[in-house]
């Protein structure tokens, strides 16, 4: 194990040698002979984290989706959506009146309704994405 550490030594000097201002060679960050390693499975999946689930990673899988024509099928399917419910609804929670710790308050149903203009020209456009999209 002593013949191991001295050569290490040896080739963290070396690495330090090359950089006589010391600004690009740290201690902390040198490599490190296998035996000396003592990672555990906790910090080779903290290490996994970092380097997979990274802004940088996201924006590079949400533009290959673009790229091959996801905005288009989502758009063709909001289309057949809206043509085929014409809206959509959901509940509303109103305050009516609140003296206090007295509370008195409604659900109201909201409706939204989806014109047929809309649904037909999101197919449209969702369908010529993924026709011209495929052509590059």
């Amino acid at each position: 194990m002593t013949m191991s550490l001295q050569a290490e030594a040896v080739f963290n000097e070396k690495l330090a040698a090359q950089d006589p201002s010391g600004r690009l060679y740290n201690e902390d960050l040198a490599p490190t002979h296998a035996s000396d390693r003592r990672w555990n499975s906790y910090q080779l999946f903290s290490l996994w984290m970092n380097d997979a689930h990274n802004a940088g990673n996201y924006t590079w899988a949400a533009g290959l989706f673009v790229g091959l024509g996801m905005l288009g099928f989502v758009l063709l399917i909001l289309g057949v959506l809206g043509l085929a419910y014409g809206g959509f609804s959901y509940t509303k929670d109103t305050t009516l009146v609140k003296l206090g710790p007295i509370e008195i308050s409604s659900k109201e149903k909201q409706a939204v309704n989806v014109p047929m203009w809309a649904g037909i020209g999101a197919i449209a456009v969702g369908g010529l994405l993924l026709v011209l999209g495929g052509k590059r």
